[in-house]
């Protein structure tokens, strides 16, 4: 399946958009926070140029967007990059060009506050409108009851437990669970 390329979404309080080069500071530092690389399965960016590796590297595999916290005034301007959120090609369907994996980041101080979840559904409903992706799947760690929430909310259905070897050195892999969303 080809990807199209990332339009601008704009939700109620949200702005997601491409990523830019310029980001890097922004993404270095909500990166950097350990608690977020442990919740995301890879290790806490250490430099600036491990965040332009993200950028660089990650976000090309598909659909990726900066997620922009939507500022106050006339012009509904954004402010920084508070997250990303991305469709790509799911690793373990690679005879299943039709599905996709949902995977998504947020900032510390912007938990708790339901930015995941009105990201997830635009990118969800994105996804329906303007590709013909039939499945699109997603995973947290058992751990990771916030991230557990957003996938429910969003309708996915649990389809099974797996390993998922981490990106962190010295990190033994973790149990995930898996869901799926078919195409209504």
């Amino acid at each position: 399946m080809t990807m199209p390329s990332v339009e601008e979404i704009r939700t109620k309080r949200l702005v997601l958009r491409a990523f830019e080069r310029t980001d890097a500071p922004d993404v270095f530092q909500a990166c950097s926070n350990p608690v977020l690389g442990t919740n995301a399965g890879w290790p806490p960016h250490t430099c600036i140029e491990d965040s332009l590796a993200y950028i660089e590297e990650i976000v090309p595999l598909g659909c990726v967007w900066a997620v922009c916290e939507k500022l106050d005034g006339p012009d509904a301007s954004q402010g920084p990059v508070i997250g990303s959120i991305g469709l790509i090609p799911d690793p373990s369907r690679q005879n299943e060009p039709d599905a996709l994996l949902l995977g998504y980041w947020l900032a510390e101080p912007y938990w708790n506050r339901g930015y995941t979840t009105e990201a997830a559904q635009a990118v969800i409903d994105w996804a329906w409108k303007r590709t013909d992706v039939r499945l699109i799947t997603t995973s947290h760690y058992l751990f990771n009851d916030a991230s557990r929430r957003v996938i429910e909310k969003c309708g996915f259905v649990y389809t099974h437990t797996a390993a998922w070897p981490s990106d962190c050195p010295d990190e033994p892999d973790q149990d995930a669970m898996w869901y799926e969303l078919v195409r209504p």
